[in-house]
């Protein structure tokens, strides 16, 4: 109920959002929303995205074909990743599944562990095996756990909002919190949107409870990660980014 309800009613969202972007695309039917009054009030550049607005309103082709050296490596990147994002969700599937039936002779299999290591790294490998349960155990919950409670916290407020693409921005800040990058990369523009689309009052609201959301992790973290843990932070801190950049690829040559 906790974990799995917001999670799927997210991802409902994330799958209607690419839905309808795909089907607006395909048809033709992509538009921007109306044109924010406050938008032109920005000094400087203000009337600069006033004109642009209305030309992208107009003729969103257009635009997509001036700028097309820009956004069609964006576009592609944007349509590779959206493509696994399918693959990522069924391996969280399975990592749960495999989680549940290892759940009942974990403690036999810890026990077999330790009695190994024991053999193999006499005198200090059970301590070993306890050092590295600790360490995931609290990685785990200190990243992952934080990362995942953080953006389903987000992402349920920005979907009672009713800001567009809740669920989709939400896999982004989950992305952006295991990357250690924190949710502000989306937090803060969805902020400056709802300032210049909402009344003051819900933009008032809708503030005072995102900009806490958005530096929970910087108490939560060290709280988690630290409990019984002597492994130094900057080893977890390496461990954790290396850990998330493996699936992406090592290039066989690096130039310095």
């Amino acid at each position: 109920v906790v974990v799995i309800g917001p999670v799927a009613t997210l991802s409902a969202n994330l799958v209607e959002t690419v839905h309808a972007l795909v089907t607006r695309t395909t048809g033709g039917q992509l538009r921007l929303p109306e044109f924010a009054a406050r938008l032109q009030a920005i000094p400087v550049f203000g009337q600069q995205i006033h004109d642009f607005w209305i030309t992208a309103s107009d003729s969103l082709e257009a635009v997509i074909l001036r700028y097309h050296q820009i956004l069609t490596p964006l576009g592609t990147w944007l349509i590779k990743w959206v493509s696994a994002l399918g693959f990522d969700l069924l391996r969280f599937v399975v990592s749960i599944l495999l989680a549940g039936g290892l759940l009942v002779p974990g403690p036999k299999l810890a026990a077999w562990g330790r009695r190994f290591a024991a053999r193999i790294l006499a005198p200090r490998g059970e301590k070993f095996v306890e050092l590295a349960t600790v360490t995931v155990r609290n990685v785990s919950r200190g990243v992952v756990g934080v990362a995942l409670m953080q953006a389903i916290l987000i992402g349920l407020v920005l979907l009672m909002a009713g800001v567009p693409g809740a669920g989709l921005l939400t896999m982004i800040i989950l992305i952006l919190c295991i990357l250690q990058l924190g949710p502000l990369l989306v937090v803060l523009p969805v902020l400056i949107w709802i300032w210049l689309t909402f009344p003051t009052t819900p933009a008032v609201v809708l503030t005072l409870v995102l900009v806490p959301l958005n530096f929970m992790d910087n108490a939560l973290k060290p709280m988690l990660m630290g409990r019984g843990l002597s492994t130094p932070a900057l080893v977890i801190f390496t461990g954790v980014i290396g850990g998330t950049l493996a699936p992406i690829g090592i290039p066989k040559r690096v130039r310095i």
